[in-house]
């Protein structure tokens, strides 16, 4: 069965060469989908975990983190409460499942269309960044959740993350010495693409004369990735 929220955002629209769509195209998608197909008692667990997390996004993109809740959730899926927790066991185990499931579609998209880039790194970046500003409420709920310090990540989603950024590791092996000089250049770039994110979302960066993310992210990446070749040499 392919995923529901596969099929509710179209994600081959995420081509730099082409407008993504706002949330509002999104929104529309899902509120098209046939989200209850067949009588409950023939929906599998599989199923219903995949109408929770199509319907939890669908709400995130229309109100926000404010969305995320059990009862607007199991209500826009057509089932109880009950269900909810029985099936997820707690809303935050059903959080992650929602923030994998966006992490999965961006990132298949952009993997797909990695081999096409001659500069990964540039297309990796501006995706992101696109993304945080077409999809801000998606993005914002993604980050939106502070793990407690004594709660670890689920052990599947710890692998996810690591598997999704794993790829971009060998971009910076020319300009590093060693696998984990390259992770932690990676991460520190990515942090602040991050913070040009964040900035342009709350409206920071126009106090300072320059409101263009995309920008600001090549620039990062060109001066960053320059340090690193004289740091080498």
């Amino acid at each position: 069965m392919a995923s529901v929220y596969e099929n509710a955002v179209d994600l081959n629209a995420y081509d730099q060469d082409k407008n993504q769509p706002d949330s509002q195209e999104i929104s529309s998608n899902i509120n098209m989908l046939e989200y209850v197909v067949a009588r409950r008692s023939e929906h599998s667990t599989d199923q219903i975990k995949e109408l929770a997390i199509a319907s939890a996004c669908k709400l995130i993109i229309e109100n926000g983190n404010d969305g995320f809740k059990a009862r607007s959730v199991a209500k826009e899926m057509g089932y109880t409460v009950g269900t909810l927790y029985y099936t997820f066991g707690n809303m935050e185990q059903l959080r992650y499942h929602v923030c994998g499931s966006i992490l999965d579609n961006f990132f298949t998209f952009t993997n797909e269309q990695l081999d096409k880039k001659k500069d990964r790194l540039t297309f990796m970046l501006i995706q992101y960044v696109k993304f945080s500003q077409n999809h801000q409420n998606l993005w914002t709920f993604l980050f939106s959740y502070d793990t407690p310090p004594k709660e670890k990540l689920p052990d599947w989603y710890s692998q996810k993350l690591k598997t999704l950024f794993s790829q971009l590791q060998a971009s910076f092996y020319p300009y590093t010495n060693g696998k984990a000089a390259a992770v932690r250049a990676l991460r520190v770039l990515w942090a602040g693409v991050h913070g040009i994110c964040v900035f342009s979302l709350n409206g920071r960066l126009a106090l300072y004369g320059d409101n263009n993310p995309e920008t600001l992210a090549k620039h990062l990446l060109k001066t960053y990735l320059d340090g690193l070749k004289k740091s080498q040499q």
